[in-house]
């Protein structure tokens, strides 16, 4: 998934509880989750669930639909 990053947290842990067990929710996040402070509940939430965190390269969405040269992650959980 791709969340609005405005609303990135409410995105995220209402597709977590729309998955069953054994499902994956994957999702692109803003490099600012990791350094900010407005997010510190959140990145413990991802420790928590064992998330497997991938950094993305910067202009890796220069070429899309809406390019952007925003720092991105990918996130990838498996809900057990």
């Amino acid at each position: 998934m791709n969340p609005p990053f405005c609303e990135l947290v409410e995105h995220i842990y209402h597709a977590w509880k729309l998955l069953g067990a054994g499902g994956v929710l994957v999702s692109v996040v803003p490099e600012s989750v990791f350094f900010n402070r407005k997010y510190t509940t959140f990145k413990g939430w991802l420790q928590i669930h064992n998330t497997y965190i991938e950094m993305v390269d910067r202009n890796a969405f220069l070429n899309s639909n809406n390019p952007t040269g925003v720092a991105t992650r990918i996130i990838k959980i498996i809900k057990t």
